[in-house]
């Protein structure tokens, strides 16, 4: 074993992840109105279903939602890529900082696999951009720093369950999938990277790992 993925909701961090999508939107919604516009949900869900089965591997993650969006909703991509930074940046996305805390059992995990010297990964579904991870991250006590890599909207071409994701992570990491373990809480999305001969471990089974 050379890298330890580490998901992210209801595995290194603790939230209940219908409610925090439920206040997120929420959240987006009042904060769209603030600004005199009107955030519809559904067209956010389309798009983030669009990326997630309409991928080539030429454009990443967040140009293509971006250019969905935009298409749906109408004015430029940069309109919207700009109104997203502004809501991340802002106090309804910090409001969210509530529904987390740290998995203390997992951090342990993560912390064991940096001091024998394992390439750790924060594996999370790439449809947030980097400063929403990195702000997540801050929630429970860590930061982008902690990790060899984070999987960003930016970064990234693919989200799970493709296993072209952890196809993508392990050529990021240049470690083959045979040598990565993928803990998470997710049978369809983070046990999918069995596909690519990596192995998963349900949160619930990670005090099996042997570091």
């Amino acid at each position: 074993m050379k890298a330890v993925l580490f998901d992210f909701d209801e595995t290194l961090a603790k939230v209940n992840e219908e409610l925090f999508a439920k206040n997120y939107f929420k959240n987006l919604q009042d904060f769209f109105s603030t600004k005199g516009i009107s955030a519809n949900v559904q067209l956010i869900v389309s798009c983030i279903e669009h990326i997630t089965v309409k991928a080539d591997g030429k454009r990443d993650n967040y140009d293509r939602f971006m250019s969905c969006f935009a298409a749906k909703a109408g004015r430029s991509d940069d309109f919207w890529k700009n109104l997203f930074l502004e809501f991340y940046e802002s106090r309804f996305f910090e409001d969210l900082k509530r529904h987390f805390r740290i998995n203390t059992q997992i951090k342990d995990i993560l912390e064991s696999s940096k001091r024998n010297g394992l390439i750790t990964v924060l594996a999370s579904n790439p449809i947030f951009p980097a400063i929403a991870v990195e702000k997540r991250l801050q929630w429970i006590g860590l930061n982008a720093d902690t990790f060899d890599l984070i999987t960003t909207m930016e970064e990234f071409h693919y989200c799970k369950p493709d296993p072209r994701y952890y196809t993508e992570v392990c050529t990021k990491i240049g470690v083959d999938p045979e040598q990565c373990v993928m803990i998470g809480n997710d049978h369809k999305m983070d046990r999918a990277c069995e596909k690519t001969g990596m192995k998963f471990i349900h949160v619930s089974e990670s005090e099996s790992l042997v570091i």
